[in-house]
This record gives C-alpha cells, sequence and structure tokens, in this order.
C-alpha cells in the first residue's frame, strides 16, 4: 500500500486495517473470511481476530465497476485513437457506492516502419526462421538484422538458478555491445517470458539489458516449463512501445506458426570468441552474425492480413 502520511510504500496486515467496529459497509466487496486459516489457528488453541484475504471478487462480480471501468477506457481509446494504460483509485462512499479518479493515461501507441515498397521475394519454408499470425506487438515494417541472440529453452532450463541469472547478465552486456541499433539491429529469442522476476518462467533479464534490442521474440517451450506473456510483453510493454522494440510471441507446434532454429546452425556461435569468460554458457546462449555468410535475416510484418515473418535470404 502507499501511505500518504509518510509519502513511501508499505506494507501491512489486512487485520490491522479491518475493524468490524467501525461497521465499514463495503469491506465484503473487497474482501472474502480466510476459513481455512481461521480453522488452523483454532486448531492451535490460539486466539486471533478474523483472517481475511484482499480479492475484491465481489467488487468485480457483483457491481457495474467492471463495467463503468471498460466505458472509460473505451472513450479515452477513441480519443487517442490508441488503447490505453491507465493508473486509477476507487474511493468508496458509506452508502457503498464509489467513484473513480483517473491519476494517469497513457496511448499505448505502437510504432513501427510503413512498408511502402516491395517486400522482399523468395520466401519458402525452407529459409523461413519464424512466421505466425497475430500475437506481436509493432506495426508494417521491414527490418534488416546483422545479430541474433538465441537462448535455448531445453538447455537453458537444465541450468542453476545462480546460472540462468548469469545469462541475464550477459544478454545485458551483448546488449550493450551491440547497442547501435540503426547499426547493428540486433534480434533477441528467448524462452518464456523476458523480464520476468522468476528464472523458472524465463530470463530475469531488466528493462535496461534489451533495451537496444530491434527485435524481441518470446518463444513457447511447454516441455520445458516456458511460456510467453500473453499479454505482448506486459511487464514492460510501454518501455517496448516506447523504445519501438518490435515484439513477437511464438508457439510452436500451432497451425499458424512456424519455428525453424535449425537454420541458425549454419552459422558460428560467437559467444566464446566475443565473451570467452562465458564458454560455459555457449550450449544454451547462442550469438549468430548471419553477414559472417554474407547472407541478411529480414523480419517482415504486415497487418494485412496480421502476420509476422523472418527469413533468410541473399545478401
Amino acid at each position: 500500500m502507499l501511505d500518504i502520511t509518510l509519502n513511501d510504500n508499505d506494507t501491512v496486515l489486512l487485520n490491522d486495517i479491518y475493524n468490524p467496529d467501525a461497521k465499514f459497509p463495503v469491506w465484503d466487496l473487497l474482501a472474502v473470511r480466510d476459513h481455512e486459516t481461521d480453522r488452523k489457528i483454532k486448531e492451535l488453541g490460539y486466539r486471533a481476530p478474523a483472517s481475511w484475504v484482499l480479492t475484491f471478487e465481489k467488487l468485480l462480480s457483483k457491481t457495474d465497476f467492471p463495467r463503468i471501468v471498460q466505458q472509460m477506457l473505451k472513450k479515452l481509446e477513441a480519443a487517442y485513437k490508441y488503447p490505453v494504460d491507465i493508473e486509477f483509485t476507487a474511493n468508496f462512499s458509506n452508502g457503498s457506492g464509489f467513484e473513480i479518479n483517473l491519476l494517469q493515461r497513457r496511448p499505448l501507441q505502437i510504432f513501427g516502419k510503413s512498408v511502402k515498397h516491395a517486400a522482399v521475394k523468395g520466401i519458402t519454408p525452407d529459409n523461413t526462421l519464424f512466421a505466425n499470425k497475430g500475437s506481436f506487438m509493432g506495426s508494417d515494417i521491414l527490418q534488416a538484422i546483422k545479430t541474433v541472440v538465441y537462448i535455448r529453452a531445453e538447455e537453458y532450463s537444465k541450468l542453476s538458478v545462480t546460472d540462468k541469472y548469469e545469462v541475464a547478465r550477459l544478454v545485458g552486456k551483448i546488449n550493450r555491445l551491440f547497442h547501435d541499433r540503426e547499426k547493428e539491429p540486433m534480434m533477441l529469442i528467448g524462452p518464456g517470458r523476458w523480464g520476468t522476476s522468476t528464472p523458472s518462467l524465463g530470463v530475469p533479464v531488466s528493462f535496461s539489458e534489451i533495451s537496444n534490442a530491434a527485435v524481441l521474440a518470446e518463444v513457447a517451450s511447454p516441455k520445458d516449463g516456458y511460456m510467453p506473456e500473453v499479454s505482448y510483453g506486459a511487464h514492460f510493454s510501454q518501455d517496448l512501445v516506447e523504445s519501438k522494440i518490435f515484439y513477437i510471441a511464438l508457439f510452436p507446434g500451432k497451425d499458424d506458426t512456424v519455428f525453424n532454429p535449425a537454420l541458425l546452425d549454419q552459422f558460428s556461435n560467437l559467444l566464446f570468441s566475443i565473451f570467452p569468460e562465458y564458454s560455459r554458457l555457449q550450449h544454451a546462449v547462442k550469438i549468430y552474425r548471419p553477414t559472417e555468410l554474407r547472407k541478411k535475416l529480414w523480419l517482415q510484418a504486415r497487418l494485412q492480413p496480421r502476420s509476422s515473418t523472418s527469413f533468410f535470404t541473399g545478401h
């Protein structure tokens, strides 16, 4: 919670807030009794106030709150001509009514280059690294890629938690090395969620460790326990938008998805030559430079039909 007296974040127990004598009329809209905890406390012979869990269950299911917020979002989207990210407060009166105060709104504007010229031709299944429909954030784009950093899910999953954090720090160093997006456009491909705080769900990088990427791809690997953030990189989606990073989520095995990482095997893994101190991670972290074989990797995206394609073609 935000303590407006201290002007700082604080953590409190719900029992320290709840006062049954105060007759707060909307408490049951916000929280539910934790009967299991109450029972365990009683079995242990302790006396304690009733336990509560903050769920907002009845607020969302028994009031007009969701409908009002939805209407507000639609009006803001119409005004900005883009979906919006909002911050708000809801203040409740003794009559169980509420007033919503809009604190901040930011349009989720998607940047990208409109493709006015003919797209790269010669796309075939044999030279397609990945292709899908939907599950990406960005507009029409035709982007050459010079560097690909690929984190292999099956090898990454075998690493210790400490080594997974080491992979995140390594990605940060790669990000700083290839910092010029105009001259050295880079694509990051990783398992599950970039920016997760839980290494078992993806690569625990901070945004500053991927900020120079031109393209960010999250790849599902159910057998290894990795799934992309379906809401298009929600951990730092606004950062992606403002930094003009093209985002895509890939779900290999779906009918509309192609993912063929074996195409990258024609290139040498440059990790050892660039970062020899991380050589023990080279089975999990790959750095590829397609230009070494006079080939270039292109990313092509079109909104009609909504699809995203990345492929090799002659340089």
